[in-house]
């Protein structure tokens, strides 16, 4: 009977050391992939996010909004950062809308804040903006959206 006990126990850690080795060389082929995969992602994404600007009025082209930072979810005060900049050779007047939202269980998405800023680049600036809210339930937020709207200065001489 000691010898049956030994053989088994001998088969037996055979046996788990083969599924160690292999769950070993599993694990190894997994992470290699999901690390390549991770480094393959973060290399295609932007750093920036264009924004839209509207098409009119004529001097919108020469306005450039780009996302350059967002903190959204987690249960925290959402924070959203743009780079603003005039492109062009004149002044322009801007309006950016944040709305904040946030999903619910009908798949209908309810705003939980809104926040706006607005001013006027000369021509050549650029900024950076934060937008937030403090609205009582903005910890909520999971989305948000981004409205623009751009004003050319009067055609005096």
């Amino acid at each position: 009977m000691d010898t049956d006990s030994y053989c088994c126990h001998s088969q037996y850690e055979l046996m788990t050391s083969k599924l160690t080795k292999r769950n070993i060389l599993r694990l190894f082929s997994i992470s290699t992939v999901g690390i390549l995969t991770g480094c393959m992602t973060t290399a295609s994404e932007p750093d920036e996010q264009q924004i839209a600007v509207p098409d009119e009025p004529p001097c919108a082209d020469d306005l450039q909004i780009r996302q350059i930072g967002a903190t959204v979810g987690g249960g925290t005060r959402p924070v959203v950062e743009f780079r603003i900049k005039n492109q062009g050779s004149k002044p322009i007047k801007y309006e950016l809308q944040v709305i904040f939202e946030q999903g619910t269980s009908l798949g209908i998405d309810a705003r939980t804040g809104r926040s706006t800023v607005s001013g006027t680049l000369s021509a050549g600036e650029a900024i950076i903006q934060q937008v937030s809210d403090d609205a009582r339930d903005i910890q909520n937020t999971d989305s948000y959206t981004v409205n623009v709207a751009v004003t050319c200065p009067d055609k005096q001489t």
